[in-house]
């Protein structure tokens, strides 16, 4: 049996799942005419996927390095001069987000089969939107965008442990995404004009985990 006063660096690999809430405020665009169509998405809850690998450093300290992907159709409302045009005039428009980041995560009472942790992390999100499509199956408006942008993770949740291999993870993570402020295009992500500095896609999401 592991003597439990001793601690021993090792390794955790964990397959993650849950739902994205996309922060698509920047999506919504417009012809130069004022009195010309405007067109603005919503988004619903994005399933994601991902993996974690990670490395206990100390009982208190774990480092990890995460990554998930996060797909959604955005459902897109019109108007034309103030005045609502037949729905649905656009289907849908895809958007796939990318989550890089390495983080800290900090756990209390470090030791418990039960705890709670703290994560704090950076890296990198890439976001690319598709065209729109008509509802007669035709392109409309400008072709999709990429947009690579630096990003920061926040949050927490709870760990349960089932014996020294295994264990299930529940937690809410906050990615805040910089933008630039360069401009963009009409359906960049961070808005045509480059107005928007941050843009805030929270998860909430379960893992299992397996420590070797």
């Amino acid at each position: 049996m592991r003597d439990e006063t001793a601690f021993a660096p090792r390794f955790s690999v964990s397959a993650i799942a849950g739902g994205l809430r996309i922060d698509d405020r920047g999506l919504g665009f417009s012809f130069e005419s004022s009195d010309g169509p405007r067109y603005e998405g919503r988004s619903d809850l994005a399933p994601l996927v991902g993996a974690v690998v990670g490395f206990d450093v100390v009982p208190v300290l774990s480092i990890e390095a995460h990554y998930a992907r996060a797909s959604a159709s955005l459902g897109m409302d019109a108007w034309l001069g103030g005045a609502p045009l037949p729905d649905p005039v656009l289907e849908e428009r895809q958007v796939v987000v990318d989550l890089y980041a390495l983080r800290g995560r900090l756990n209390f009472p470090p030791r418990s089969p039960v705890r709670g942790s703290v994560v704090l992390g950076r890296g990198t999100i890439n976001v690319d939107v598709d065209v729109a499509i008509l509802e007669s199956g035709e392109p409309f408006g400008p072709s999709g965008s990429t947009t690579r942008e630096p990003m920061w993770e926040f949050g927490g949740g709870l760990e349960w442990r089932s014996g020294e291999r295994w264990g299930l993870r529940a937690e809410v993570i906050d990615h805040v995404q910089r933008c630039s402020g360069e401009t963009h295009t009409e359906i960049n992500i961070c808005g045509r004009d480059g107005s928007i500095d941050n843009l805030h896609h929270p998860a909430l999401t379960g893992a299992a985990t397996l420590w070797f």
